[in-house]
């Protein structure tokens, strides 16, 4: 039985907000982004992106650590800390697309079951 909370996450229908929610690795890879030290506004690489994921979630302790760091700069720091993660968020779904493989069925949108004999892949 797949828990209900967890298909929540395979959704992409928007929130009330207006706002997407990502998946778990999209939102790893974005917290991270939002901790390293890049500069709010650049344009790097997939490379550069990739090396400085890495070297945050080692120096933060993992992508708990940065989503630490993300919510601290939320609660100090609001007026910064939102456009940082746009621009975090934005360059992760952009050098990392997410794509259900060919052939998968999903979730029906609102039920919160899923039919037997499938099975669900995040977004």
């Amino acid at each position: 039985m797949t828990d209900p909370t967890m298909t929540d996450l395979t959704r992409t229908r928007p929130t009330p907000t207006g706002a997407t929610p990502a998946d778990p690795l999209t939102a790893a890879r974005a917290e991270a982004l939002f901790s390293s030290d890049l500069l709010t506004g650049s344009e790097p690489t997939r490379a550069e992106m990739a090396a400085a994921i890495r070297q945050a979630i080692l120096r933060d302790g993992g992508s708990r650590g940065c989503a630490c760091v993300l919510a601290r700069a939320y609660g100090e720091r609001p007026e910064t800390a939102v456009p940082r993660m746009r621009w975090a968020l934005r360059l992760v779904l952009t050098a990392y697309p997410r794509t259900v493989p060919h052939g998968t069925r999903t979730v029906p949108h609102g039920t919160g079951t899923v039919p037997h004999g499938t099975r669900t892949y995040p977004a």
